[in-house]
């Protein structure tokens, strides 16, 4: 069943769930993507036949959704100072946007949502270290 495999989601104290309400209903049988925290990161094609998917595994990504993402310098100097690889990614498309939900969304090397907002950190150290467990 594809909400088997591919439904599944973390709850982990790596993963920083925002104030957004309840998150997605654990379905087995359908499988409904979503950009919450602790879920896969959904699919979706850029330039015709590559995944964004394929944007995951190297590193943490950091996704600039949207036409006016918010700046994130803060959070790269955050993981820069503690090596931990970010890879900062502007994808303009509004329909990749509203799958996505948010303007920022961070992606673990795994590819699932470690947070997203609309807004960048107000503690980015805060968060990186959250995301890696320190």
């Amino acid at each position: 069943h594809n909400g088997q495999a591919l439904g599944f989601r973390y709850q982990s104290p790596l993963i920083r769930p925002s104030n957004e309400g309840e998150p997605p209903v654990d379905d087995t049988a359908n499988f409904v993507p979503s950009s919450f925290p602790g879920c896969r990161a959904p699919h979706h094609w850029l330039d015709g036949d590559k995944s964004i998917i394929d944007l995951f595994g190297g590193g943490f990504v950091l996704l600039r959704l949207g036409s006016n993402p918010p700046d994130v310098s803060g959070l790269a100097t955050a993981a820069g100072s503690r090596n931990v690889p970010l890879e900062v990614v502007d994808i303009g498309e509004p329909e990749i946007r509203a799958a996505y939900e948010r303007d920022l969304v961070l992606v673990r090397p795994d590819g699932h949502v470690a947070w997203r907002e609309n807004a960048a950190p107000t503690d980015p150290d805060a968060l990186i270290d959250a995301v890696r467990g320190a």
